[in-house]
């Protein structure tokens, strides 16, 4: 395990980004905003913060197709333990 892998923890320690982190992960799929802000019952600010430290991170991605933003996980390490099954 690496050093970094102790950011990446700690970036998911709060409940909100870990939820939105394993709902990503689980789907595999790009997911919407929209469809995270219903997942979670948060406010859609709220989810998009949640979204931007974990794209600090590098733990998803962010695409944008017109309005629409999607996000999915990015495995930024090659023995990333987040993507251990």
């Amino acid at each position: 395990m690496k050093a970094d892998c102790v950011y990446c923890f700690r970036t998911l320690s709060t409940k909100a980004r870990f939820n939105i982190f394993e709902h990503l992960k689980k789907s595999g799929e790009k997911t919407t905003v929209s469809s995270l802000v219903k997942l979670t019952v948060l406010r859609q600010p709220t989810v998009t913060f949640h979204l931007k430290e974990l794209a600090k991170r590098r733990l998803v991605r962010r695409y944008k197709a017109g309005r629409n933003v999607y996000y999915q996980t990015h495995k930024n390490c090659r023995n990333c333990p987040l993507f251990a099954y």
